[in-house]
């Protein structure tokens, strides 16, 4: 069998190296017989051993295309080949390869993607107040949709959203145009009315409105700009003051009050609490309060008033601890001198905000103060220490006949407003 095998060898080999074919011209319609190959035109021996000729499936690939593309190319070979005898011997092979191939290639692509929506100042995609600043909005194309308990309005509404990054007091302030009456809502959840934290709504068509509010660090807050018809533009303004006692910012969460000095001993001492000595018992006035004094003249002192205030007189230097509460309420106290000759006696009220007291819309604190003799005659009316709302506590000096009382009555200008604490401070000489 070797033997036969071998002769087969010998007979191709003799066959294919025929130095008559050598030569030979060739092109494409006229090919070289098996073992020579077509070189410029002409047949020539191809070079023996495993390498001879290209393998079968060896593949190549280029590609061009838009998009992102990708490119790998494989290929195997295989070749075996045996041969004994004397002369040159030509291996066979059989290869096989894969390629796969794609080109290089740049693409542009559009995509569509689904992203936040869009704030519209409702109470589901609130506008955000970033931090301090001014921020420029509008009631225009508003919806009436959330109402404030001082603003029972028809008029368009946009929320806003806020959250404190430290303990801080928030103040905020809407401007606006001549058209617009606006009113500040702040809520803890915007769509729940019984989470409402404060509600301003004290000017008319044109004045602004202020708002405080203290906030403790990660809280949030919605804040909502109402407004009564017709809707306009407006300037929202925050101001971001951190929690500091001493800084004539009151932090009611916080502070008693805040007169601005950290000073202990006076009224407001330094850490923010009122010094006092005594404490207001209510009722001290007639027990119905009215809201028609304004600020030039109390109503609620009939009845009986005077002559309980005269039960327990004010003798010495003192400071009470009182409040204007329910809006329209006024304190009266009596004021006893006790000595045998005239005094002079200087009463003056001291509001969470004082030295100077703050004329603040965001506080209303503004008290007025009358004296009265005996009789119950108004001897003097004091509104502001200083007009212009650099100072809108009152003073007074009364001179108090020996062995008089007179009396004081406070209350809040206006009378559209509460003053949670003050202290009326009584100075004897």
């Amino acid at each position: 069998m070797r033997w036969a095998l071998l002769l087969m060898l010998a007979a191709t080999l003799a066959c294919v190296v025929d130095p008559a074919l050598e030569g030979k011209r060739c092109d494409e319609d006229h090919a070289c017989i098996a073992g020579y190959t077509c070189v410029d035109g002409t047949c020539e021996l191809a070079p023996a051993g495993p390498d001879a000729g290209p393998s079968e499936g060896e593949g190549e690939g280029e590609g061009e295309g838009e998009g992102e593309g990708e490119g790998e190319g494989e290929g195997e070979g295989e070749g075996e080949g045996e041969g004994e005898g004397e002369g040159e011997g030509e291996g066979e092979g059989e290869g096989e390869g894969e390629g796969e191939g794609e080109g290089e290639g740049e693409g542009e692509g559009e995509g569509e993607g689904e992203g936040e929506p869009a704030p519209d100042g409702s109470c589901a995609l609130p506008f955000a107040i970033a931090g301090e600043g001014s921020y420029l909005g509008t009631t225009v194309g508003a919806t009436d949709d959330i109402d404030g308990s001082c603003s029972m309005s028809a008029g368009a509404d946009v929320a806003w959203r806020y959250q404190a990054t430290g303990d801080q007091t928030l103040l905020l302030a809407v401007d606006v145009g001549p058209g617009l009456d606006p009113a500040l809502i702040a809520r803890s959840v915007c769509a729940n009315p019984g989470s409402e934290l404060d509600c301003k709504d004290w000017g008319d068509a044109g004045e602004d409105e202020e708002m405080s509010l203290d906030l403790a660090a990660g809280e949030a807050i919605a804040v909502v700009v109402d407004s009564f018809n017709p809707p306009g533009p407006y300037l929202l303004s925050a101001q971001v003051v951190p929690r500091s006692c001493g800084d004539h910012v009151l932090a009611q969460r916080w502070e008693e009050c805040d007169d601005g000095n950290g000073v202990d001993g006076d009224i407001c001492g330094g850490d923010c609490r009122f010094n006092f000595d005594t404490e207001e018992v209510e009722p001290n006035d007639d027990g119905t309060p009215n809201h028609n004094g304004g600020c030039s003249g109390g109503d609620d002192r009939g009845g009986t008033t005077l002559a309980d205030a005269a039960v327990s007189p004010i003798t010495a230097d003192a400071r009470i601890l009182a409040s204007i509460s329910p809006r329209g309420d006024e304190d009266v106290f009596g004021i006893r001198n006790t000595a045998t000759s005239p005094v002079d006696v200087e009463l003056q009220t001291h509001t969470r905000l004082s030295l100077p007291c703050s004329c603040d819309g965001r506080l209303q604190m503004d008290t007025v103060m009358e004296t009265l003799d005996a009789a119950g005659a108004v001897v003097e009316n004091s509104d502001d220490i200083v007009g212009n709302c650099a100072d809108v506590c009152s003073r007074v000096t009364v001179t108090i006949p020996p062995m008089t009382t007179y009396y004081v009555a406070v209350w809040e200008c206006d009378e559209d407003s509460t003053i949670d604490q003050y202290v009326l401070e009584v100075d004897f000489p």
